[in-house]
């Protein structure tokens, strides 16, 4: 388990064919994360995800992650969600990290209106954390 505490997110990264927990607990192109997570002020699990990863770069610096609901016989896309992280160093030895979090589908309406305001501030406060953690 890969557990983030600022987010309060719980990652478990599973084997894509086989759907079994792999050890160690890396993150590889193609692999499967169960996402159990919550948004403050609440510390009992309000959701989770299974995201499929598809990139991982050490030499950027970057790791991309996926969640895809389709309707099968159609061919509609109920909810797609990308979620990128980087890290750039800047001119003077600092850092930057970056995270990106795209929603698309037909059920977008749907989870902005419950989700959005909490998961901005989710976000920055992993942000906030993360420079906090970074910088002491």
């Amino acid at each position: 388990e890969v557990c983030t505490p600022v987010t309060r997110h719980k990652i478990t990264v599973l084997d894509a064919a086989t759907n079994q927990v792999v050890e160690p607990q890396t993150f590889e192109v193609g692999r499967i994360l169960h996402n159990e997570f919550h948004f403050p002020p609440t510390s009992a699990s309000t959701g989770t995800s299974i995201d499929r990863v598809t990139v991982v770069s050490h030499e950027a610096h970057r790791l991309e992650w996926v969640l895809d609901w389709k309707v099968p016989v159609v061919g509609w896309t109920l909810l797609h969600t990308n979620r990128m992280q980087w890290l750039s160093l800047l001119e003077g030895g600092g850092t930057r990290y970056e995270c990106c979090l795209t929603y698309e589908g037909l059920l977008l309406p749907i989870v902005k209106w419950f989700t959005w305001q909490k998961a901005q501030l989710s976000l920055q406060a992993a942000a906030d954390g993360l420079k906090y953690k970074c910088e002491s």
